[in-house]
């Protein structure tokens, strides 16, 4: 496989997905001009728009830094000698090490574009998170003193936003632990597995922070304000003088 082949099937995957994503758009701009909603459809647009390149941006951001992370610091504290990247050759790309970076590239390029659908369709919660506004004149909880606004317009958005970031650092993590070994800082032996000293602490400090992150014990408090409790909606004396304490 060449890579005028290469570039061929990137070219036609892209105008099917394109191709797709333009049909649906397009039968919604029809439902709503029809239904006289285009300043609706626009908006709506937009925004999805806005929060698919925002957090497409942001995966990739993630992402680089933390494999220009493991490019920088990974050689430093590599205890092995010896590295497959550099004795595989392939047809049309050279060495494995260049087939690597395109794979990596083309990796994160769409996973970047998943996670940013992914959040796209979370685009309710972030303009109403964006155009939140304080309920003035009405009491604050009485539990944890937030402005009722606050569960209205902001804890949907976090929530999203905390799943959003746990996926995040899962694939990352995931990826990181696959570019490692493929960089020799993970070597399996027939005794064992070694890692690297870098390899070591970084994944130790990837999976650290999924499993601090990961307890989500303020969300979780949040919401024990809007869940149901037997036939009662809301924090009861059980949540309040048990649940809560866990918290």
């Amino acid at each position: 496989m060449n890579k005028k082949t290469i570039w061929i099937i990137a070219l036609l995957f892209l105008a099917t997905v394109g191709s797709t994503s333009l049909a649906g758009l397009f039968l919604d701009y029809e439902w709503f001009k029809a239904n006289k909603g285009l300043e609706v459809f626009w908006v709506m647009f937009l925004t999805k728009f806005n929060v698919h390149a925002l957090f497409s941006i942001l995966f990739i951001a993630l992402f680089l830094a933390n494999f220009l992370l493991i490019r920088v610091l990974g050689g430093r504290g590599r205890i092995f000698t010896r590295n497959i990247l550099d004795r595989i050759r392939i047809p049309a790309v050279g060495t494995s090490r260049n087939l690597l970076i395109i794979v990596v590239s083309a990796a994160v390029i769409f996973l970047g574009f998943i996670m940013g659908t992914t959040a796209s369709a979370f685009w309710k919660e972030y303009i109403v998170f964006q155009n939140s506004v304080p309920f003035d004149g009405f009491p604050a909880d009485p539990i944890f003193g937030k402005d009722l606004g606050f569960y209205l317009f902001s804890l949907p958005f976090y929530n999203f936003l905390y799943g959003w970031l746990m996926s995040c650092l899962v694939i990352i993590t995931i990826f990181s632990t696959v570019l490692h070994l493929a960089n020799g800082a993970i070597s399996i032996k027939p005794e064992g597995v070694d890692f690297s000293l870098f390899c070591r602490a970084h994944l130790s400090i990837l999976l650290a922070i999924i499993v601090l992150f990961g307890l989500s014990y303020r969300l979780s408090a949040y919401d024990l304000l809007l869940s149901w409790a037997g036939k009662f909606f809301g924090a009861g004396y059980t949540a309040v003088n048990s649940k809560l304490l866990a918290y």
